[in-house]
């Protein structure tokens, strides 16, 4: 009879402990997934973000205008799109230009420009997760926009072109220069001027 009792006391014993250790085991998962449905997920960056004037400068003198809508290699999310916050420059544009802080547009007709000729603008843009159940961060990415500000015929001094032999350049390998150098160079874009801009 003892026995029977002592066989009937661990098997009591057994069952309640492991149906607490699975009820714990539940606890412990529902938590887990609770917590990791909390945690910020973070937007993938754009591959880029640009306009068809990056890499070189584009001249403007008082009256003209530009128009340039940017192009966004939008991100893919596992489990969401992802949604375009703003757009911002910095430093600010001259008098005229303006940037739609909503689409990214550069427009604008040139009222004056400032005494500093050669700028280098930063777009850039803020992007957010449409995460449903996961919380939103914002993350953003950049691109630089050249622009001269000078008259007509200040931006055609400083303007990079191909002049070769006839030009004063030694051949035509280096053949490059703009009517503000003295020197020549072998890059369509003279870079290694200082007194010219590519446009």
């Amino acid at each position: 009879m003892k026995v029977i009792k002592s066989v009937f006391l661990i098997i009591f014993f057994l069952t309640n402990f492991i149906s607490c250790e699975e009820e714990k085991k539940e606890d412990t998962t529902t938590t887990t997934l609770l917590l990791l449905g909390t945690l910020p997920r973070s937007a993938s960056k754009p591959a880029s973000v640009s306009y068809d004037l990056n890499s070189k400068y584009t001249g403007m003198s008082t009256g003209s205008s530009i128009n340039k809508s940017p192009t966004i290699s939008a991100p893919i999310l596992a489990n969401s799109n992802t949604t375009i916050k703003s757009f911002s420059i910095s430093p600010a544009l001259p008098n005229g230009l303006t940037l739609n802080s909503s689409t990214g547009l550069l427009s604008g007709t040139l009222a004056s420009y400032p005494a500093s000729k050669a700028y280098q603008f930063k777009v850039t843009v803020e992007f957010t997760p449409n995460s449903g159940f996961f919380l939103r961060e914002t993350t953003t990415t950049s691109s630089d926009i050249l622009l001269y500000f000078d008259t007509t015929a200040g931006i055609d001094n400083v303007k990079c072109k191909f002049v070769g032999t006839p030009g004063g350049c030694p051949n035509s390998f280096i053949g490059y220069t703009c009517d503000a150098s003295a020197s020549c160079s072998s890059s369509s874009t003279c870079s290694n001027l200082s007194e010219c801009y590519a446009f």
